[in-house]
């Protein structure tokens, strides 16, 4: 019948761990889950087969934070510019990925931070959505910022701002972009953009952005981009959503640069791998992948 709001968190400080959700009609556009609260939290939480948004973090539901969490084959309606996650004022998502949304408006995360607000993604993942990795929408006017994330094979771009209209701040920074059919990175959009894209990673070959690296970038700085080389990808098994960092160009190869000049410093530099899931270095690590679980 007509979709619903599976879940709709309209007070604050909710926390949500280790649900499902999916199936919420079959006409219509209603999202999974709402958070309109503010200060929500939820981890290790499944969204799939909705009809609208995965995860909607509006710009009313301020300091949303997502950790572990997975949106896919959402837009089922295939309504322009929703897909997996929307992303309001203040909302940081740590790990989560979005993929196979796969309708032909279906996008892995729309960045929504209202007026002066902020979006963050730290190691998120973007794969074969129908549509664009991120879209930004016409009311952003603000600041995102995007480390260490991956944008693999979206039909459209891995990062699109051609539907912003709004003076936007972006900070890019160790992330991939591979195998997107437009643009890498599209900024044509936004009225007034500035920020910088730092040491990320570019496909060549057959895993080529196919409209090229980047476009429309007036306003933001480009800087230690990798281009890998042809026909390869930096990580294990992308196609069956194994985003390890394997590819040696990627390991080590991050920006970690740290600026201190007091003399009584002797200086600090990181050696980050570029993308979501770094390669294990040494006999440490953390728990063992078993079947695409954690097992302990």
């Amino acid at each position: 019948g007509t979709s619903y709001v599976l879940l709709s968190m309209t007070v604050s400080f909710n926390v949500l761990i280790d649900f499902i959700f999916a199936n919420n009609g079959a006409t219509g556009a209603a999202n999974g889950i709402s958070f309109s609260g503010v200060h929500s939290y939820a981890m290790r939480c499944v969204v799939h087969h909705v009809r609208g948004h995965g995860v909607n973090c509006p710009p009313s539901g301020v300091g949303v934070v997502l950790f572990e969490c997975e949106a896919y084959a959402c837009n089922q309606s295939n309504s322009a510019a929703i897909g997996g996650f929307n992303l309001g004022n203040g909302t940081t998502l740590s790990r989560c990925i979005s993929h196979d949304n796969t309708g032909s408006n279906g996008v892995g995360f729309r960045l929504d931070p209202g007026n002066l607000g902020l979006c963050q993604l730290i190691n998120c993942v973007a794969d074969s959505n129908g549509n664009d990795g991120i879209r930004g929408t016409s009311a952003a006017i603000g600041y995102w910022n995007i480390v260490n994330c991956d944008f693999y094979n979206n039909v459209a771009n891995g990062i699109n701002l051609s539907a912003t209209s709004g003076t936007l701040i972006v900070m890019i920074e160790n992330c991939n972009f591979v195998k997107n059919g437009g643009s890498g990175f599209n900024g044509s959009g936004a009225a007034v953009k500035m920020g910088q894209i730092v040491n990320c990673g570019f496909g060549a070959g057959t895993q080529v952005n196919t409209s090229g690296q980047t476009n429309g970038i007036s306003g933001i700085t480009v800087s230690g981009s990798v281009t890998y080389a042809d026909n390869l990808t930096p990580w294990q098994d992308p196609a069956n959503g194994d985003f390890r960092i394997t590819l040696p160009a990627a390991q080590a190869a991050g920006r970690g640069a740290f600026t201190q000049t007091a003399a009584s410093y002797t200086g600090t530099i990181g050696y980050p791998d570029i993308g979501a899931a770094p390669a294990q270095g040494g006999s440490g690590g953390g728990a063992p992948l078993v079947g695409g679980k954690l097992v302990s």
